[in-house]
């Protein structure tokens, strides 16, 4: 091998590349035949190879940056009309409505601050919420005038929650009106005057 460092062309070192990567030729034969050391075609392979996962990089960090986009885009969006969902529920119809997700969990919920743990969350309560909605019915099919208070003592159970199934089913009670029943004597005041 010649002393100093022998330079590479630009199509030499193309070449190089080539076979190594297309047909799987060693390093070393390489070196032997285009008479430099075999360092210099791993220093050449490493660089390229490190060109080449900036870019994967690159593209796999604009694929996340879209769907964080999108992601914080529908909070925003649902802020400016009103609607008041919390992060989380957020996150979880992204992945539950995309087939294949742009970003990663993980990800999604560090740009957020949500704690990944709580996409794996099942509330209990809606179960419990539809025993006592059909409670709540049983109740006022007898009693259809009963209001949230005189439920929840028929229940034996808070009133504060029979308030919040009413108002999550929007079960309203009927209203009976007080019939005016006047004496004759009031009638025939109100009639003189």
């Amino acid at each position: 091998m010649p002393k100093g460092i022998p330079c590479l062309t630009e199509i030499q070192k193309q070449e190089i590349i080539k076979r190594v990567t297309d047909k799987g030729e060693r390093a070393v034969d390489l070196a032997k035949e285009f008479k430099v050391d075999p360092k210099i075609i791993y220093n050449l392979l490493k660089t390229k190879a490190n060109q080449h996962q900036a870019i994967l990089e690159l593209a796999k960090l604009k694929r996340e940056n879209e769907a964080l986009i999108s992601i914080i885009g529908s909070l925003v969006e649902e802020s400016r009309i009103g609607k008041k969902r919390n992060k989380r529920e957020v996150i979880v119809d992204y992945f539950s409505s995309s087939k294949k997700a742009q970003v990663s969990k993980s990800v999604a919920c560090a740009k957020v601050a949500v704690s990944r743990n709580s996409l794996y969350y099942k509330p209990k309560l809606p179960a419990k919420d539809l025993i006592l909605k059909q409670q709540i019915e049983v109740v006022l099919i007898e009693h259809k005038s009963y209001g949230h208070r005189r439920i929840a003592i028929a229940l034996g159970i808070n009133k504060k929650r029979v308030s919040r199934v009413m108002k999550l089913f929007n079960i309203q009670c009927k209203k009976s009106r007080k019939k005016l029943r006047f004496s004759s004597i009031k009638v025939m005041i109100w009639l003189i005057f």
